[in-house]
């Protein structure tokens, strides 16, 4: 029993080695010899936005020095021996952060705070003839993160402008955000929303322009001189997108499902009904459903999209130069299948698509090819984008039953998992706006105020 008792122990000893607080991270491929890994790291995060690591002194007549090893975009890999001391030559991303000589010397603040990317911290004690080390800290990514007082229903991204724009389509508001500035620039009340049908935005004149469908009617605001028109269309639409190449207007409806196409420049008086360039008219499985429009991106080519219940109507149409003639690609009526009116992505070389929270994947021929290998099974994404270097998609997640939200990035066209991106919000939108991305979703301490983050990538 004797025997016994010192072996559990002993098993014990190896099992708390292996423990760390939430923000440490194992190895990918950890060295099976545990002992690599005595010194066990702490890590707690200041009130400044630093992080404090501390870890167990060694107490070694073989005992050198400890350095601490940072690493951008990755985590820091095991170091054998003199290697060390040459990082550059093991990684060109590797940084040493500290170094010090003194054996009760056992803690470390960062002096780059909260970073602005993935970084990892990772302790090593230098010893004659060996190293041992730590497990590697992951640093949260810093965000620059702003509240307004709107619950976000649809959210728009205006790049000529730089500008977010959120539509409180329950108490009937529109918040304006501006992202080089990091604030909000205004709330107007008492705009009238179709809760059913996205906004959309487009360029007329020089100026910006907001198209904002309530059943029968479209209101147009100028988002220049704050100025709303609105127009009697002869038609109730349900989904709506601008082609600012063309200015031209092209909307959706249901029985008969039509899209029709409009010049901008045939909206001229108020209470005018549309003039429209082109009329196609598609057949249709479903009865009662309502459409959403996405705009390809490249070919001139858009998707019409129809979800009821377990559902779905996926039109593939392209149009021509003049935007007058619109012909079908293809189309795809399915049963039990998650297709989502969000996400869903089309691909920057027009070759599928990619939709439902589990990211499933269609190719140009309409066919279920495939579906994201996600990093955890219980993962759903609410949107999702492709980068605009057309190398990566950004999927935005929501773990309900943890304090963490991720971006998820996959490597295009393999759609490999590369790496996470921890942000703050409950998420609703993902956007790219240069070399940052924009997440706007719900505060997490107050759901009906909407947090806009900006992270650099």
């Amino acid at each position: 029993m004797k025997n016994l008792n010192i072996r559990t122990l002993f098993l014990s000893i190896i099992g708390s080695l292996g423990s760390y607080l939430g923000c440490v991270r194992t190895d990918p491929t950890p060295p099976t010899d545990y002992l690599k890994y005595p010194l066990d790291v702490k890590a707690v995060e200041l009130p400044d936005g630093s992080v404090r690591l501390s870890w167990n002194a060694i107490k070694s007549a073989d005992f050198l020095e400890y350095r601490v090893i940072k690493n951008t975009g990755d985590s820091v890999p095991y170091i054998e021996g003199e290697a060390i001391k040459t990082l550059n030559k093991v990684s060109p991303n590797l940084e040493l952060a500290k170094l010090t000589e003194n054996a009760d010397s056992t803690f470390f603040v960062d002096s780059f705070s909260i970073p602005a990317t993935k970084t990892f911290l990772r302790v090593f004690a230098v010893l004659k003839g060996r190293n041992i080390s730590s497990r590697n800290v992951e640093m949260s990514v810093k965000t620059d993160a702003k509240e307004m007082l709107l619950n976000p229903n649809d959210v728009l991204y205006i790049p000529e402008d730089r500008r977010i724009v959120i539509a409180d389509k329950v108490n009937s508001k529109l918040g304006i955000f501006d992202i080089p500035t990091n604030n909000p620039l205004s709330i107007t009340p008492n705009i009238t929303f179709n809760a059913n049908t996205e906004i959309a935005y487009g360029r007329w004149n020089n100026q910006t322009e907001l198209y904002i469908p309530n059943n029968f009617q479209l209101t147009v605001r100028n988002l220049n001189t704050n100025v709303n028109t609105t127009f009697l269309p002869f038609f109730a639409f349900d989904g709506l997108f601008y082609e600012k190449t063309k200015n031209v207007l092209f909307t959706v409806r249901s029985q008969p499902a039509t899209i029709l196409l409009t010049s901008r420049a045939a909206l001229t008086n108020t209470f005018n009904s549309f003039s429209t360039y082109a009329q196609f008219t598609f057949s249709t499985q479903r009865v009662q459903t309502l459409y959403s429009l996405r705009q390809a991106p490249a070919n001139n080519e858009a998707i019409a999209l129809s979800i009821t219940n377990n559902n779905a109507d996926v039109i593939w149409f392209k149009y021509d130069a003049a935007v007058q003639n619109v012909t079908k690609v293809g189309g795809l009526n399915t049963f039990l299948i998650n297709i989502t009116k969000r996400p869903f992505a089309i691909a920057p070389d027009n070759q599928g698509f990619i939709t439902s929270g589990k990211g499933l994947i269609f190719n140009r021929n309409m066919a279920l090819i495939d579906s994201l290998k996600l990093p955890e099974p219980e993962i759903r994404y609410p949107d999702m984008i492709f980068s605009n270097d057309k190398a990566f998609l950004y999927a935005v997640r929501n773990a309900v039953e943890r304090r963490e939200k991720y971006v998820d990035v996959y490597a295009y066209p393999t759609y490999k998992f590369v790496r996470s991106i921890p942000f703050k919000s409950t998420p609703l939108r993902i956007f790219q706006d240069g070399e940052y991305l924009i997440l706007v979703g719900r505060s997490p301490n107050t759901p009906l105020k909407t947090m806009i983050e900006k992270v650099k990538l």
